[in-house]
């Protein structure tokens, strides 16, 4: 008989989306702003539960997904990426290994799963700072954010296990036009993404790590070790391996 992959249950599936539905489109353009600038309230109080100084990136976007926020961020922007970064940023046209005075970094870091101290970077010009995995994880990390740092990327993929939806956050110390100007003076934001923000602000930040402390144990038994997130651990021939790789 085949062996069913184990799942992390927590608020992330059935009862997290039956919260998530399609609004009424707003009947004027004064209403649509009112619901997007709802959303960014909503969710600045959310993150402010785990990130200090989030008021100085006055400028809160919504994109497809942390992978849009990738592309408008990154886009004809020489950047340096560590090694092990997320496989989706090597992708992109101008980012490379080698030194630039412009970061990229993810912290919970995707290569390890561990965080990553922003302060250590201070050589650099600008950082763009991917927190997909900063829900998912334990919460102990540095809440200060450098002032080096001039936007963060957001999502609710890994924590929510809504990828398929494509919600994403950027927030940004300075405007974006070709996003402000849709989003601030039009409120063209998605339904979507404010119901999934709305959703998520009714459940501690890191619920997901809470409830799911079983993981630890089931890394351990099979030797892999595990940083700040318990979506993957890292074998010790330093494979990464997916929470669902384990089974019952």
């Amino acid at each position: 008989m085949p062996t069913v992959p184990v799942q992390i249950k927590s608020f992330r599936s059935d009862e997290f989306r039956s919260m998530v539905k399609v609004l009424a489109p707003p009947s004027s353009i004064l209403e649509a702003r009112l619901r997007a600038s709802s959303a960014r309230e909503t969710f600045y109080r959310f993150a402010s539960q785990v990130l200090d100084d989030l008021r100085e990136f006055p400028n809160c976007y919504f994109t497809s997904g942390v992978t849009e926020g990738i592309d408008t961020l990154l886009s004809g922007r020489p950047t340096q990426v560590l090694e092990n970064e997320y496989r989706y940023v090597h992708l992109r046209p101008g980012v490379a290994k080698y030194p630039s005075p412009n970061l990229f970094v993810s912290s919970p870091f995707s290569g390890t799963g561990s965080h990553v101290d922003l302060f250590r970077f201070s050589d650099y010009r600008s950082i763009v700072v991917d927190w997909s995995y900063l829900f998912a994880s334990d919460l102990t990390h540095v809440r200060s954010i450098p002032k080096n740092v001039d936007q963060m990327l957001f999502g609710f993929s890994k924590s929510h296990d809504v990828a398929d939806l494509r919600v994403g956050v950027i927030l940004s110390r300075t405007r974006i036009p070709h996003l402000h100007i849709p989003q601030y003076d039009f409120g063209y934001v998605s339904s979507i993404a404010c119901q999934v923000v709305e959703a998520a602000a009714t459940r501690p930040p890191n619920l997901l790590w809470q409830e799911n402390q079983r993981f630890l144990s089931m890394f351990k038994e099979r030797s892999i070790s595990v940083g700040n997130t318990l979506l993957f651990g890292i074998a010790a021939s330093g494979e990464r391996v997916p929470y669902y790789a384990l089974v019952n």
